[in-house]
């Protein structure tokens, strides 16, 4: 009989694919339960935490989102006492901006602004960005890496969404035009695959600001050419966006196309991002989330099923 209510449940998942919800609901748990075990918190992690909260995957304690608050501001980013790199910054004002919407009370005055102070003191005229600000408050003006410069982008226009100043929009703004002009000049092949270009644009058309829609064709024709070159990556058999079996990568993919989709008219987009999401459910880790890599000793990655778990929702 349990055999053939099995066969049964697998005939249904075949037929009518994964489901996204229990998957979602499964890993939710997980990362919570995982987060709260470290003795030290993540700030990329404590994002995806609230994210999920948000969008009632779990719930948080106003006691909870304070131990890790309190994590945070006893190491002080903005004070030049350990050094901070240009996505850690990034990451610190998403966090924050999550947490102003959800508990108003907890985060310190100016916090915010301060964060997004700290991301434009790395931005150089050309809209591109050095790399950190050491423990003296110099900048290391070591260039910034791609998967550096997305979630520091991503932390203005949250820092311009909480405060209205528009200065951290412009400067948003001017590294996605450096950015996007950067890839029109250069050969397909030799193409960055950046996804977090496309989270970024698709936020900022998302904002419905005349600021930005003077540049919506300009920001659409690299979201075009951006996402063509992601596409091209994807496997054909398993949906995966990424050859060597990463899964935060395809993850973030999925992410990034999903955010930008409704603006683009690419021919069977929409079938490629659910051939993509049916992969990430294909290789999540029992009920426990996903690996990093998938071959080899990796096990529950964290951010990873952060990411994972958001771009299935």
């Amino acid at each position: 009989m349990k055999v053939f209510i099995l066969i049964i449940l697998t005939g249904c998942s075949l037929i009518f694919g994964p489901d996204y919800k229990k998957i979602t609901s499964d890993s939710s748990k997980a990362f919570k339960e995982s987060f709260y075990k470290s003795s030290e918190f993540d700030v990329e992690s404590f994002y995806y935490l609230l994210q999920l909260k948000k969008m009632d995957k779990i719930s948080l304690e106003k006691s909870e989102v304070e131990k890790v608050l309190s994590y945070f501001q006893k190491l002080d980013y903005t004070k030049g006492e350990v050094e901070a790199t240009l996505d850690h910054f990034g990451w610190l004002a998403m966090a924050h901006a999550l947490v102003n919407d959800q508990f108003p009370d907890l985060v310190p005055p100016d916090i915010l602004k301060r964060y997004g102070e700290s991301i434009l003191m790395l931005q150089k005229p050309n809209g591109s960005f050095h790399r950190a600000i050491d423990i003296h408050w110099n900048v290391d003006k070591t260039p910034s890496k791609l998967n550096e410069v997305g979630p520091g982008v991503h932390g203005l226009i949250k820092v311009y969404q909480q405060t209205g100043e528009q200065k951290f929009l412009v400067s948003a703004m001017n590294s996605i035009t450096s950015m996007g002009e950067r890839i029109k000049r250069l050969d397909p092949k030799l193409m960055p695959r950046d996804p977090w270009l496309l989270i970024n644009i698709g936020t900022l058309l998302s904002l419905n600001s005349s600021f930005v829609q003077k540049h919506t064709e300009r920001y659409l024709n690299y979201s075009n050419k951006l996402a063509l070159k992601v596409l091209s990556f994807q496997d054909k058999d398993s949906g995966s966006f990424s050859k060597s079996g990463n899964n935060y990568f395809s993850a973030i993919s999925l992410y990034g196309l999903k955010k930008i989709a409704s603006y683009l008219k690419l021919k069977n987009i929409n079938q490629k991002i659910k051939s993509g999401k049916n992969y990430l459910a294909n290789s999540k880790l029992d009920s426990h989330g996903w690996k990093r890599i998938e071959e080899g000793n990796s096990d529950f990655d964290l951010n990873t099923t952060g990411m994972a778990t958001l771009s299935l929702l």
